[in-house]
């Protein structure tokens, strides 16, 4: 009978464990394997002029081998900065900063999925975006090892990618090969420049229960107030946003309500006519969202 070698052996249990590997993975089927998330955002709008400060994370899962190329930072819909694994950047950052605060992923050679689908139903704003589930099977170089990627990030405003006064979406995004993964959005709203304004208006609705003023700048057609109901103190938004006049009594004015009592950063975006007697306000998006009253004191 012929003996079967030492080395036969080693490279039949190599198979075999090969195979056992592939297997386990086909098997598992789709997994959470890679997490990119945005933290540490203020629940309040910031002032122009004020350093945006946030943490970006990149999470990878056990078994996971994900050869990630580069991550970028993408302020609404635009790559504003793209740097590598170890925040070296990679393109101009125009007013952002970025330093990594540890890297716990392993780079090296070994299994894991080679393919990443969406884990969330329904838009990036989705509580559970930018959680991507592993498909498939092989081997590769990447990082892995239970990891985890932390980026310290903060964007100086203004900018021009910036929308100011506006809500700003923000998210983190990273680059293999051959995916791109990004994480939920995230909104930041910015303030105009408070430099107290020439004009004052007041505005009314529901017969003068909800009143909306502040101070309107007539240089640069920028506004800036607050809305709150007498009777109601849980209303209360801060609103700012641009009027463009027709003549000296009358004009289009575009307004952004920010919650104030609400731990998110949305806001509301309505647009609408103004003149000296009346005004109206409605969402382009939502037609239950429309309001209008009475002037006071006009812009």
């Amino acid at each position: 009978m012929k003996k079967i070698g030492a080395t036969t052996v080693s490279k039949i249990f190599s198979v075999v464990v090969t195979a056992l590997v592939i297997g386990m993975l086909v098997l598992v089927g789709p997994v959470d394997a890679l997490f990119l998330k945005l933290d540490g955002f203020k629940t309040t709008p910031y002032n122009v002029g004020e350093t945006i400060n946030f943490v970006g994370k990149i999470d990878i899962n056990s078994n996971e081998r994900v050869d990630l190329q580069n991550v970028s930072v993408e302020v609404n819909d635009q790559i504003v900065c793209t740097f590598d694994i170890n925040a070296n950047k990679l393109t101009a950052c125009p007013g952002v900063n970025v330093t990594l605060v540890s890297n716990s992923a392993n780079f090296g050679y070994g299994y894991g999925y080679n393919s990443f689908e969406r884990g969330w139903n329904g838009s990036n704003r989705s509580s559970n975006a930018g959680n991507w589930t592993g498909y498939g099977y092989g081997y590769g170089y990447g990082y892995g090892g239970n990891g985890e990627l932390v980026y310290s990030v903060s964007i100086n405003s203004p900018q021009a990618y910036l929308r100011i006064p506006g809500n700003n979406e923000i998210k983190l995004v990273s680059q293999t090969p051959t995916q791109m993964f990004n994480s939920r959005t995230e909104h930041v709203v910015i303030r105009p420049y408070n430099n107290g304004g020439n004009n004052n208006f007041l505005f009314g609705y529901d017969n003068g229960n909800v009143l909306f003023w502040g101070r309107y700048e007539s240089n640069n057609h920028t506004l800036y107030g607050r809305m709150m109901s007498l009777s109601d103190p849980s209303l209360n938004l801060e609103g700012f946003g641009t009027y463009q006049p027709f003549n000296g009594h009358a004009g289009r004015w575009e307004v952004l309500f920010y919650d104030s009592n609400l731990s998110t950063n949305y806001a509301y975006f309505v647009e609408g006519n103004y003149n000296q007697n009346t005004w109206h306000l409605a969402s382009p998006t939502n037609s239950s969202i429309r309001v209008h009253g009475i002037t006071y004191q006009g812009f």
